[in-house]
């Protein structure tokens, strides 16, 4: 929920209040500065333009955790190899998935389907009903 203010000057000190960068203490302020430190991965794009050119791609998806609080704050997600054949990038995976701990995950990567395109005009026939 967020405070209403009545005035600039009220806004001001409430921002004095807290430091004046905006965060309301210690543990929001140490989460932003790693994130920013060390910012998760995220190789979608990638991992989109591969499958796209005919790869099977394996990727790992594993939240991503603040190395100072420890609260989860983002999800990495990693390209970690690609094949022609569908069965090598299915076993690579599997091999991935059975070595990771239980909050990661491995897998073959499946681009979405295109957007269906927009249906046309409606032709109108002789039917009545």
């Amino acid at each position: 929920m967020s405070e209403l203010f009545y005035s600039q000057e009220q806004y001001d000190e409430h921002q004095d209040e807290l430091a004046g960068d905006g965060f309301s203490n210690e543990l929001q302020r140490a989460s932003f500065a790693a994130r920013l430190e060390n910012p998760p991965r995220n190789d979608r794009a990638l991992a989109e333009r591969l499958t796209l050119a005919g790869k099977h791609v394996v990727v790992m998806s594993a939240p991503y955790e603040c190395r100072i609080t420890s609260a989860v704050i983002g999800e990495d997600f990693v390209v970690v190899a690609f094949y022609d054949n569908k069965d090598d990038a299915e076993g690579h995976a599997w091999s991935l998935h059975e070595r990771v701990c239980d909050d990661a995950s491995a897998y073959v990567y499946r681009a979405l389907p295109p957007e269906p395109a927009a249906p046309g005009p409606v032709i109108e026939d002789e039917c009545p009903f």
